[in-house]
């Protein structure tokens, strides 16, 4: 039989929305609408690392680059940094004042980015926590987005059908 049959190696506290694969494949982070971040060895499917965020459920994860920090976005806005592979945190600075979604670094790990509540995407100084710029949604509600390789562009992508490009 060459079906992949799913199997079950966690069941979190709350919904898990949303995970991602360390760039060197070692590590999976998972987290949950409760607040759990969770880091797991890749090869053994075994938690290495917990944390709780005392904000409001973590709605995405992104890892560095260099797989050395995890970065989080939470419901109430925040963004979080957390070492890999302690989950201490390292840095927590207020990215917005809605809810943040499809947070991602950018190649070089200079930039981090959020997809808004109300579909703009904000780009911020991933060391500094600084707002750098805000990119309007165009009357297209973003949902995800992505960083060009050479960082010069940002596709968005919507519930519109369209694909957007800064």
């Amino acid at each position: 039989d060459d079906q992949l049959r799913a199997r079950e190696i966690y069941s979190g506290t709350g919904v898990i929305n949303d995970i991602d694969f360390s760039h060197d494949g070692s590590f999976v982070a998972t987290v949950s609408s409760s607040g759990e971040i969770a880091l797991w060895e890749f090869a053994t499917r075994e938690i290495v690392a917990n944390a709780t965020s005392e904000l409001v459920g973590v709605s995405s994860v992104s890892f560095g680059p260099e797989d050395k920090l995890l970065a989080t976005a939470s419901f109430d806005g925040s963004i979080t940094l957390w070492d890999v592979p302690t989950l201490s945190r390292v840095k927590s600075f207020q990215g917005a004042s809605q809810a943040l979604f499809d947070l991602k670094y950018s190649p070089s790990g200079q930039f981090l980015s959020a997809v808004r509540d109300d579909g703009s995407i904000q780009v911020w100084d991933s060391l500094s926590g600084s707002l750098l710029t805000q990119l309007a949604n165009e009357g297209s509600e973003n949902r995800t987005h992505a960083w060009s390789d050479s960082e010069k562009e940002i596709f968005g992508t919507g519930v519109d059908f369209a694909v957007l490009s800064w």
